[in-house]
């Protein structure tokens, strides 16, 4: 059994090479993988399938929006992302079906299921709200420094005052 590569989701995957008339069996793992929007308004998300909460990955989205554009201005795409679904050649595809016989077993790997969930680590508010608490911890600090210095001069002009008035007095019991 010879292992082949497929372009999924920006990445390569492992896959298997199958032969004709041969029986195979093959293990099926769950995964479910629930992704963030990255752009937060929804033009991820797969509306032409059943499964409408689904969000591509942040490479996938920007290809099938550049896909949707080039289609739509030149009226043609990459290869890579052509539509899988249709036949190239009607007489070739039904020649090569009544051909080409596979006969496959797919089982589960583990009776259970893997489930991948992204969250965002670090949102936008977190950064406003840390930039708030360093701008009041700065400001604050300047306030209190300003007090300071100002309670400091008062401090020192009060001495001065009661060392002119202490000689003052001292001067008069002399007298």
């Amino acid at each position: 059994m010879e292992t082949v590569f497929t372009f999924n989701g920006g990445r390569m995957i492992k896959g298997r090479s199958k032969h004709p008339l041969r029986r195979t069996a093959l293990e099926h793992l769950e995964e479910v993988i629930k992704r963030v929007d990255p752009f937060n308004n929804g033009s991820c998300r797969k509306s032409d399938t059943e499964h409408k909460n689904d969000i591509y990955s942040r490479e996938e989205c920007m290809r099938s929006c550049l896909a949707k554009i080039q289609i739509k201005q030149c009226g043609c795409t990459e290869a890579r992302i052509t539509n899988n679904d249709g036949y190239v050649c009607k007489h070739h595809q039904e020649a090569r079906r009544s051909t080409n016989f596979l006969q496959v077993k797919v089982f589960f790997d583990r009776l259970n299921y893997q489930e991948v969930q992204e969250q965002l680590s670090y949102k936008g508010i977190n950064l406003i709200a840390d930039i708030g608490g360093q701008l009041g911890l700065w400001i604050g600090v300047s306030v209190l420094t300003c007090c300071e210095v100002v309670e400091l001069a008062m401090l020192l002009i009060q001495s001065v005052f009661k060392r002119v008035t202490t000689k003052a007095s001292r001067v008069e019991v002399r007298e």
